[in-house]
């Protein structure tokens, strides 16, 4: 049962990173997978340094440290679509550019790198308690006595994940029209799905979390799909 429960909460967290098979014809989007995971661990790098220099103590100190965390994942997060933005730049502008060197668009990078940037934040959120999970027995805590740890922590990895692509396809969007709004919204919303997780914290409080997080998904979804057809035409 316990094994089960493993193989269940893996393919939970990491079924979105099935997408990694249909880039097998274009590699670069491999690198740019990696290259926007690594951008995650950069944000992560930031916020440690960040809590390196201020010293915070008290109960309020979570609110804090989620909105941290958030604002360096989304520096990380423009700051790899510059860098792609003007990497793209110069090699549109070599001598030697053909076609067959960035055989794709911003929608099939972004997607790529929401990948990359929301199965790292996937793998350092749940990957260790997967991992720790497959022997005798399961975790339980007050926030959900009824539900072991490691699959509230899945679905929650899950639906970050769903936003992480969702806030890549959006910030490139938002990058190619100079949209602060749209900047702003995603941060806003990135923010919103972070402060549900301290739901956590309280006694039966993991549903109400779940469900908050469900909700900006749904939201941000709904969003997506609104701007599909400005997306699609920015692509032909």
């Amino acid at each position: 049962m316990v094994s089960m429960l493993q193989w269940g909460c893996t393919m939970i967290t990491f079924c979105p990173s099935s997408i990694f098979f249909l880039f097998r014809n274009r590699p670069q989007l491999y690198i740019i997978s990696l290259a926007a995971a690594f951008a995650w661990l950069m944000s992560m790098l930031a916020t440690g340094m960040f809590w390196s220099l201020v010293h915070l103590s008290g109960e309020n100190v979570w609110p804090v440290t989620v909105i941290v965390a958030v604002l360096c994942q989304e520096a990380a997060r423009f700051m790899f679509i510059y860098c792609f933005r003007r990497t793209e730049t110069i090699i549109k502008n070599s001598n030697n550019y053909t076609v067959e060197m960035l055989p794709m668009n911003d929608l099939s990078t972004s997607l790529a790198a929401g990948i990359g940037f929301g199965t790292m934040h996937s793998l350092m959120m749940a990957g260790s308690l997967i991992a720790a999970s497959g022997g005798e027995g399961a975790l339980f805590e007050d926030s959900c006595p009824q539900i072991p740890v490691v699959l509230t922590v899945s679905l929650t990895a899950l639906g970050f994940t769903i936003l992480d692509v969702i806030f890549m396809v959006l910030g490139f969007v938002a990058e190619r029209k100079r949209s602060n709004h749209l900047i702003a919204v995603v941060v806003v919303l990135h923010v919103a799905a972070a402060l549900s997780t301290l739901a956590n914290t309280i006694e039966y409080g993991c549903i109400a979390s779940l469900l908050l997080v469900l909700t900006v998904v749904i939201i941000s979804s709904g969003m997506l799909a609104w701007l599909s057809p400005m997306i699609l035409r920015l692509h032909q």
